[in-house]
């Protein structure tokens, strides 16, 4: 008797990668300040990072950025403690550039980025058992680690 088992990569809070150095922009346009080189397809992924000005009332912008193209929402904050955002994703493949972009709104403040982190796991279900499509997959345990490799490569 054969078993077709499905694979999925799908978002969860498990901590998978991460690039946890700081970084700071003082620019007042957005630039790349944090970038992760995926070497393996991530077909479903959440996002987090974390956000703080250098001055209080100042404000810090971030935003993701997939290849150098816009993918994720505005952030701000106006506080000098760490505020953490997320988002989920999909349809990232091997070779995409994932980076975080931050710029600041005063001269003399900066916008610190830190903790890149990427959350997922795997699903693994049996779909089918002798040729015949199960109506609910079965769950399996999975006993290998679903870690992809990154490069961590901030400009």
């Amino acid at each position: 008797c054969s078993a077709t088992v499905s694979l999925t990569i799908k978002v969860s809070d498990t901590l998978r990668n991460s690039n946890d150095a700081e970084k700071n922009s003082t620019s007042s346009s957005y630039v790349n300040v944090k970038e992760v080189l995926l070497n393996k397809d991530l077909a479903n992924c959440r996002l987090k990072f974390s956000l703080a000005s250098s001055l209080i009332d100042k404000t810090a912008y971030a935003k993701v950025y997939k290849n150098g193209d816009l993918i994720g929402e505005e952030r701000s904050t106006t506080i000098t403690t760490w505020s953490t955002f997320s988002e989920d994703f999909a349809g990232w493949v091997s070779g995409d550039l994932i980076q975080i972009y931050a710029k600041r709104d005063f001269a003399g403040a900066s916008a610190k980025v830190k903790d890149m982190r990427f959350y997922y796991d795997e699903d693994d279900k049996i779909t089918e058992v002798g040729g015949e499509e199960l109506d609910t997959p079965l769950g399996l345990v999975s006993v290998r680690d679903p870690t992809i490799s990154v490069t961590n490569q901030d400009p």
